[in-house]
């Protein structure tokens, strides 16, 4: 039975408790935690699983609770790692720092010049990319392919929002 828990993204979207959240991380990492302090008070820990095998090994709990959480037992020690030495909130997904920028983009400052001047001069999304399919080879001078109509139409809406632009428009 799955439960819903509501996501520390902004969007305010459901998620899954699963190892996607943290909530699932730390119970992916509960029993490994459990084994590990008894093991350190001199216990000799040992784990029933429901096929009746007893585990005494931490790296069999280890490889058994990834195989419950369809990771990789490297990551359940990620996950160990990032709760010891930073708690729950060590659990908690991480923003990833290229949120909003496109490869292609951020390493080809002549084609973002190409394609917000271009924009800018008020050429609409579908003239700005034609332009660019027809100029890619001479921007990028290698064999890359130009990105899709989507990927160039995301990247200006971003980078220049419609109401600058209007505004712009209006004034120039």
């Amino acid at each position: 039975m799955s439960e819903i828990a509501n996501s520390n993204k902004p969007t305010g979207r459901l998620r899954i408790v699963g190892p996607s959240t943290a909530r699932g991380r730390l119970r992916a990492i509960l029993p490994v935690l459990r084994f590990r302090a008894r093991r350190a008070l001199g216990e000799d820990p040992r784990v029933l699983l429901p096929s009746g095998e007893e585990v005494t090994s931490f790296d069999v709990l280890i490889r058994y609770r990834a195989r419950l959480a369809h990771v990789s037992a490297r990551t359940i020690f990620r996950w160990l790692d990032r709760f010891q030495s930073g708690g729950y909130a060590a659990l908690m997904d991480r923003p990833r720092k290229d949120r909003g920028i496109s490869r292609t983009f951020s390493e080809r400052p002549a084609v973002v010049a190409f394609l917000t001047t271009r924009y800018y001069d008020g050429w609409n999304i579908v003239a700005v990319y034609e332009a660019l399919r027809q100029a890619w080879g001479r921007l990028c001078r290698d064999s890359s392919r130009p990105p899709c109509y989507d990927t160039v139409r995301v990247f200006l809406s971003a980078a220049i929002p419609p109401r600058v632009l209007a505004r712009s428009r209006k004034n120039g």
